[in-house]
């Protein structure tokens, strides 16, 4: 799953990819573990948090090459 998505380190450009490809994601805070969002079956956007906080923020390259 992993292997296809490249990781952004940045929230702010994270959702200035998703706005750019019409995805809304739910706020941070309410994210308790997991966070993903599909396109036809193919995973496009993907939020995980840890326990302790870390937040790591994943794309699909091709979903924002293609727009």
């Amino acid at each position: 799953m992993k292997e296809k998505m490249i990781e952004i380190g940045s929230i702010g450009l994270f959702n200035e990819y998703l706005q750019g490809i019409g995805i809304r994601k739910p706020p941070l805070d309410t994210i308790e573990s997991h966070w993903e969002y599909r396109q036809e079956d193919k995973l496009t956007a993907m939020v995980t948090k840890t326990s302790s906080g870390e937040v790591r923020l994943y794309l699909d390259a091709r979903a924002i090459s293609l727009n």
